[in-house]
């Protein structure tokens, strides 16, 4: 084919779609996957006559998208937890975990005194005390493979957000404590 020339063209929606966020090729170059903003992940597959599969998730929008292994992939955004998708055997997507572990922040023994001070004060709560139980703080703007095995299998991932925080992921650590996941 000519340089330029438009080889195909994937709807992101039947109907009430959203825009593409963010597009990856798989490391071989034949899947390629895109976020939209309706929530969705979607892959188009050369190797199946560009079949395209697509899940509709409940989360957040996500805002970037990218392969970590030929059959795995990690999208993130609004959601402010990267998310890891596997495409199985028959070509389906599929959710298999977040890789944020929640941790639940302690609240301080005067926590209840204080919003009542606040309160009887402004006549009005206290709203300053917003942490999300995610290590990003705000939207997830970005994701890299930050080290790959020689096959080019991701071994860590880094997310950078508007919270301006730059985290790296490393998915031995992950696996071993999510329990049983494989990248």
């Amino acid at each position: 084919m000519p340089l330029g020339q438009l080889m195909t063209e994937f709807s992101n929606s039947t109907g009430e779609g959203g825009w593409v966020h963010s597009v990856s090729f798989s490391m071989d170059g034949n899947r390629v996957c895109w976020v939209g903003h309706d929530s969705s992940v979607s892959v188009a597959d050369a190797t199946k006559e560009m079949a395209k599969t697509q899940l509709k998730t409940k989360s957040l929008p996500f805002t970037c998208v990218t392969w970590v292994s030929p059959t795995s992939l990690v999208a993130a955004g609004h959601g402010c937890c990267p998310v890891l998708f596997s495409v199985d055997e028959t070509g389906k997507l599929v959710h298999v975990t977040k890789l944020d572990i929640a941790q639940k922040k302690e609240a301080g023994s005067l926590s209840a005194m204080k919003k009542f001070q606040s309160l009887d004060r402004t006549a009005r709560t206290d709203q300053s005390d917003q942490t999300l139980a995610t290590v990003h703080q705000n939207t997830i703007t970005g994701i890299n493979v930050y080290t790959a095995d020689r096959s080019g299998k991701a071994t860590a991932i880094s997310t950078c957000g508007a919270d301006s925080r730059l985290v790296i992921w490393n998915f031995d650590s992950l696996e071993q404590a999510l329990g049983e996941l494989k990248i």
